[in-house]
């Protein structure tokens, strides 16, 4: 039945009678057949504080992509009054984590029974009400012995990650170290640094007519292989996809009127003509003469190519609007099969705009604010990509592809919309000729496939061709909407983005679209090398004496340190090797933790992180731990499972035993000479090992899982590891108890 009521305070009165349960926390209750069902958490909503950068905000804006996640398991409550209405009999504790029941004391007041439920098993209860009646069980017996187990442990890793399909880029020894300690030599401090990623240059922002050199110039970091490190690319608009941004160059906030400086030595292997990409105007110079470039809107590329030597380089760009200024640069071998499609739209004009396609002479009519944009193309694939910010028709021939784009539930998050068109039904041999109807003049289209936007398209006004403009402007990573992958302007990023081997094809009218600077191969040239594997370095920095620190891991039985430069490697101050290319060191598996210590005479593009050119593995055996998180016993980047094993002497078998490990981050699995004693995954972490104890001597062995956090914090380009995610370990106090030993229904207790 309905029951209604005038107010809000009129709603509890209401409410009261239908409420079964009171308790401190919401509860759960079933009826199954003839019992009640009660289930209970000990605490409320959760034993994590959650806090974000703007509470105040709303959605998306509040911060939730950098949260910080506080879990404390003494936000448990150890015991919980409740109160039940309308049940019999005597409440029954099922513990949902190993299963047993015991009898709980409880009173009887009016239509309530009042019971308090202990959360000595775990922090979830499930209270039962079978209508019969049950002695309650005893109190457990205090234990009557402690043994503190807290030292003298030893540990092995048990691997977990399982890379079978690539996912994780995970490869040789389980333990590696990306992130290490480094400082320049004559300065004292140390500072982190990430293998791989080092200083390639300068960057500095300067009002648009300052000169370059004025101001203090900043090191511009990233890896030759995984770009820019946790770009906000990855953050903002690419989430997990399985490729490195191509540009690697961030600028921050620049606004029209300043202009961008990049100024580093460039050494070229080979001949090639630069490129460079960037939503700004660009201007270059080699070795102070400015380069005569190609600026076809995003993308520039020289019109001439520099030979083999070494430069020093200087790029000046000027961005039209406010906005997050990035650039990449590459010097390629074939500028044809470099060429990025390019974001078009209808120049603005005096009239409302409409537009036929070429070759016709009958009037086609746009509706108010539309426009349309045209090409011709020879077909190489049948799949045409079109991306926009606004709803608009595909026509290929004059046929009607489809339709996309005019619905966008995130309104406030302005994002472009891709869609494929196969195209096999409608091409023809020779030319044809493709159009897109952009419902607001306004908005720009983006063209990939078997054609490309780019300069070349046109639209009509006043009944006269006019081209289509360019416009400079990318939608954050501009690779995520082409269509096939281009090269990569980082060369080493093929690991991660590996580039078609298709050539785009590009309207016959469209310039340069497609075709292939004066001198240059090509078609039978690999991919791969469409891109020159140059230098890039900060002025300096080559020939000095850096210096790189990091601790070995207990139990480390050999070192493998992938570098460039001459080095040598001190563990714990002894010198076990010196050279260049990959050091490779066996160590005394049995020791602890241990530093060690890198002197590397660096070479050009290789100062800072970069100097390591992958990360440092490790390989492991038995070796002592401490008791803490791993990042503090050695294993600051391990994700799977560390063995913690001891020794623990009795003149006699003890009667009964608890295991309690205190404080763990993960899940725990206990054996006691071999023989299983049970899993927690949460607080408290308390075995019962009496049966497995005997005489003499005994092994106690501890296992405890972590999560994927450390890895993935250490090697992939996601945010999303907040700080708390990557503590892990078994911290103690361990203790073992020994009390009487009864049973009680069945169970054992202590």
């Amino acid at each position: 039945h309905v029951r209604f009521a005038a107010t809000p305070a009129d709603l509890g009165p209401l409410l009261s009678p239908l409420r079964r349960v009171e308790a401190p926390v919401p509860p759960l209750v079933r009826q199954v057949g003839g019992a009640t069902l009660v289930y209970l958490q000990a605490a409320f909503p959760t034993a994590s504080r959650v806090s974000v950068e703007r509470p105040d905000e709303r959605g998306a804006d509040q911060g939730w992509d950098s949260a910080t996640i506080d879990f404390d398991p003494a936000r448990y409550t150890t015991e919980m009054p409740v109160r039940v209405r309308g049940v019999a009999g005597t409440p029954l504790l099922v513990d949902p984590f190993g299963g047993g029941v015991r009898a709980l004391a409880s009173t009887v007041d009016g239509e309530y029974t009042e019971v308090v439920v202990p959360f000595d098993a775990g922090p979830a209860a499930l209270l039962v009400f079978t209508g019969e009646q049950a002695p309650p069980a005893s109190p457990p017996s205090p234990p009557t012995q402690e043994s503190d187990l807290s030292t003298g442990w030893d540990m092995e890793l048990v691997p977990t990650l399982d890379d079978t399909w690539g996912d994780l880029g995970h490869s040789g020894p389980v333990l590696q170290r990306w992130e290490v300690q480094h400082r320049v030599d004559g300065h004292p401090e140390w500072h982190p640094v990430h293998a791989t990623f080092g200083p390639h240059g300068t960057w500095r922002v300067t009002p648009g007519d300052g000169p370059a050199g004025a101001g203090e110039w900043r090191p511009a970091v990233f890896s030759t292989s995984r770009g820019i490190r946790k770009d906000p690319i990855h953050r903002l608009f690419l989430g997990p996809k399985g490729h490195v941004p191509e540009e690697f160059l961030d600028f921050g906030q620049v606004t029209a009127g300043q202009a961008a400086w990049f100024r580093a030595e460039l050494t070229v292997p080979d001949q090639g003509f630069l490129a460079v990409g960037a939503a700004a105007a660009k201007t270059v110079r080699v070795d102070g003469r400015e380069v005569e470039l190609d600026d076809r809107g995003y993308l520039a590329l020289a019109r001439r190519p520099l030979r083999p030597g070494r430069y020093l380089l200087e790029v000046r760009l000027a961005p039209e609007t406010d906005g997050r200024l990035r650039a990449h640069l590459a010097v390629v071998t074939d500028p044809g099969r470099y060429l990025r499609p390019e974001w078009i739209a209808a120049p603005a004009g005096p009239t409302d705009l409409t537009a036929t396609p070429a070759g016709t002479t009958q009037q086609t009519t746009s509706l108010v604010g539309t426009a349309e944009l045209s090409a011709t193309f020879t077909p190489k694939g049948t799949v045409l990509q079109v991306a926009s910010t606004t709803a608009c028709q595909v026509l290929v021939n004059g046929v009607d592809m489809g339709r996309q784009g005019g619905f966008d539930p995130y309104t406030d998050q302005r994002k472009p919309r891709a869609r494929r068109y196969d195209l096999a039904g409608v091409l023809r041999p020779g030319e044809n000729e493709v159009t897109v109807r952009v419902a607001d003049a306004a908005e720009p289209v983006l063209v990939d496939g078997c054609t490309t936007s780019g300069p070349g398209w046109w639209a009509v006004r006043d009944g006269e061709r006019v081209l289509a403009e360019v416009r400079r402007t990318q939608h954050h990573d501009p690779a995520a909407l082409h269509l096939p992958r281009r090269p990569h302007p980082l060369p080493g990023a093929s690991w991660l983005s590996p580039t078609d081997t298709t050539p785009p094809a590009a309207p016959s009218g469209g310039g340069p679209t497609g075709t292939t600077s004066p001198g240059t191969p090509r078609g039978d040239r690999p991919t791969g090398s469409v891109v020159l594997p140059v230098v890039l370095t900060e002025e300096g920095t080559a020939g000095r004496v850096e210096w790189l620190r990091f601790e070995v891991p207990p139990g480390a039985t050999a070192l493998r340190v992938p570098l460039r430069g001459t080095a040598r490697l001190l563990v714990d101050g002894a010198a076990p090797a010196e050279g260049s290319g990959c050091l490779r060191v066996p160590l005394d598996g049995r020791a602890g933790p241990r530093e060690a210590v890198l002197r590397v005479e660096t070479e050009a593009g290789h100062s800072g992180g970069a100097i390591l050119t992958g990360p440092i593995e490790f390989e492991t055996g038995p070796g002592p731990i401490e008791l803490g998180d791993w990042e503090r016993s050695g294993l600051p980047e391990y994700s799977g499972g560390v063995r913690y094993r001891r020794t623990v002497y009795f003149g006699e078998r003890p009667g009964s035993g608890l295991l309690d490990l205190g404080r763990v981050r993960g899940t725990a699995e206990v054996r006691v000479n071999g023989v299983p004693c049970g899993v927690r995954v949460c607080s408290p972490y308390r075995f019962d090992v009496g049966a497995a104890l005997r005489p003499g001597e005994n092994v106690v062995e501890v296992e405890v899982y972590g999560t994927l956090a450390p890895y993935l914090d250490a090697t992939s380009p996601t945010h999303f590891v907040f700080p708390g995610q990557r503590v892990t370990g078994l911290s103690g106090p361990v203790r073992l108890l020994f009390g009487a030993r009864r049973k009680v229904h069945g169970l054992v207790w202590t």
